[in-house]
């Protein structure tokens, strides 16, 4: 068979039955192994992956690239439709049909005006559903591609509420299919008219607000019940495309338009932390309808956090306002004001009701339930929450010294997390309580913000004996759970303490020690005056 006729064939199919989706996935296979049969017995042809695109050429015509645009259109929405569980060669025959999509992308614009017409914006908001499909079937795993970049290995190793057959066959399948979607999307921002780079950009402010499609009534984005919200697949899909747009975007025009709408951007992420923050983001879940509405509301706020951070790191570049500082400041302490209270294996059963997707006028209404705390993700969470608020502290000096009281508040939340829990309390009544390794490596992150804090000591110097003495508070018992902080944690915390000792005043000091009165408080003040000039204070020449 030909590969026209094979072409008109499926298409014929597709368009003729779209339930025989298994005849079209053979035709299709069928169809891309015919190609590289031809291409590997002409001697002429290049040694190269790529799929070589033509149009309107004798190879491909503009209306068979037209068709092929259609079928994988087709396959990757019934894909991202789809309410059960995939198998895993899915994953391996829609490879081919996002191989080339990513040529496509390369192609664009095409000199047939036919192909322009919407074509991008379809092909983009396409990605973006897809992408959104593996965030949910990865459940807690998921991260953005700047995640798994800087790690070597994911950090998150935990149930995505999956069978174990999917996961041990499936979940490499899914991956690379996931940064086979991911490479397509960069390509189709590498280098498009500033009109295409428009059309992505609405695609993703819509996908982060919950706007689907022309549905302008359909909001995918709900604040559910006292127990947190819950976002779709698409909305996950937008913030993983909007870290990709961020990291691949280059040249004067493409950053131009990406910095007018970068507070539209950070606005939306605010808008979906706030539906979606509850003490349930901590904990695995069981959910009693599978598909799309799997969605792990933690995963989705940590990729938040990890897309606001990044932002705010490129501070020459993209301008914030006070009330986008204040707000990122916030956000820690927001999210883990509740975390002493959090038992291991018990948690709250949260209800929401979505509207269907596949039927507009009608609504779908899930329960699930928690099967206990994800210590792994609080650390991820903790660390992430540390590394944001060092960003703004450093590039943000002046706009974080206007709104010092909130960052006090957030590394005061924080700091509670690192409070020993009682073994009662734990043995007991279940109450969570990290290891001594994990506290000391949260106890890492938090130093750098108390050292980050004395580095920009000219801005903050009058600020200091604050976080000083919100520490000695802890440590000295008066805490939530008024049991201090073990030695090991409070060791690993201990140079960051030093710091912020080092930015106060001799005034500062004499006035905590005179505020703290006689007690326990003012002994450890003390204690840690001493320790400071001992193995932290320089008395050398410089």
């Amino acid at each position: 068979m030909g590969l026209s006729i094979c072409l008109e064939s499926v298409g014929r199919k597709m368009w003729g039955a779209k339930d025989k989706i298994v005849t079209m996935e053979n035709n299709v296979l069928h169809m891309f192994l015919e190609k590289g049969q031809q291409r590997r017995s002409d001697p002429d042809s290049q040694s190269s992956d790529k799929l070589n695109l033509r149009v309107g050429g004798p190879l491909l015509s503009s209306g068979m690239a037209s068709l092929i645009i259609d079928m994988s259109q087709f396959l990757l929405l019934e894909l991202a439709n789809s309410v059960e569980s995939p198998p895993p060669f899915t994953f391996v025959w829609l490879d081919g049909a996002v191989k080339y999509l990513e040529e496509v992308g390369s192609h664009f614009p095409f000199t047939d005006s036919a192909l322009n017409e919407n074509v991008y914006g379809k092909l983009i908001e396409l990605h973006l559903r897809g992408i959104g499909k593996c965030i949910s079937l990865q459940g807690k795993s998921a991260t953005l591609e700047s995640h798994e970049r800087e790690s070597s290995s994911k950090i998150l190793h935990d149930d995505t509420g999956l069978s174990e057959s999917f996961l041990s066959h499936g979940s490499h399948c899914l991956d690379e299919f996931k940064a086979r979607l991911r490479m397509s999307f960069s390509v189709f921002i590498k280098n498009p008219s500033e009109l295409q780079l428009m059309s992505a950009i609405e695609a993703i402010e819509k996908a982060l607000v919950g706007v689907q499609g022309a549905h302008g009534r359909i909001y995918e984005i709900t604040a559910g019940s006292a127990n947190g919200g819950m976002v779709s697949s698409t909305v996950a899909g937008g913030i993983d495309c909007l870290d990709l747009l961020l990291e691949h975007g280059s040249g004067r025009k493409c950053l131009s338009v990406i910095k007018r709408h970068i507070r539209g951007f950070v606005a939306a992420l605010f808008n979906i932390i706030l539906h979606l923050q509850s003490p349930l983001i901590f904990y695995r879940k069981s959910v009693s309808n599978e598909g799309d509405r799997n969605l792990d509301p933690g995963s989705v706020v940590l990729m938040c956090i990890e897309v606001l951070t990044r932002v705010s790191g490129k501070h020459a570049l993209f301008q914030l306002d006070l009330c986008h500082i204040g707000q990122s400041l916030r956000i820690p302490g927001a999210l883990f004001q509740e975390f002493h209270q959090l038992r291991i294996s018990e948690g709250p059963v949260s209800s929401n009701t979505f509207l269907d997707e596949q039927n507009h006028n009608s609504t779908v209404s899930m329960e699930y339930h928690v099967l206990g705390l994800d210590q792994q993700f609080s650390i991820n969470l903790f660390a992430a929450c540390c590394r944001l608020l060092y960003s703004i502290l450093k590039h943000h000096k002046s706009e974080c010294e206007r709104c010092i009281a909130v960052l006090e508040e957030s590394v005061s939340l924080l700091l509670h997390c690192l409070e020993t829990v009682d073994a009662d309390l734990v043995v007991q009544k279940g109450y969570f309580s990290w290891e001594i390794q994990e506290g000391v490596k949260c106890a890492g992150f938090l130093r750098r913000i108390y050292e980050e804090i004395r580095q920009q000591k000219d801005v903050f110097a009058g600020h200091c004996y604050k976080f000083l003495s919100t520490y000695i508070w802890v440590f000295s018992g008066y805490g939530p759970h008024k049991t201090g902080i073990r030695r090991e944690i409070d060791e690993a915390l201990k140079p960051g303490v030093y710091a912020l000792i080092d930015a106060c005043s001799a005034n500062d000091l004499q006035y905590l020690h005179t505020v703290f009165g006689e007690g326990p408080c003012r002994n450890t003040l003390a204690s840690l005056q001493r320790d400071y000039k001992l193995n932290f204070q320089y008395e050398g020449k410089v």
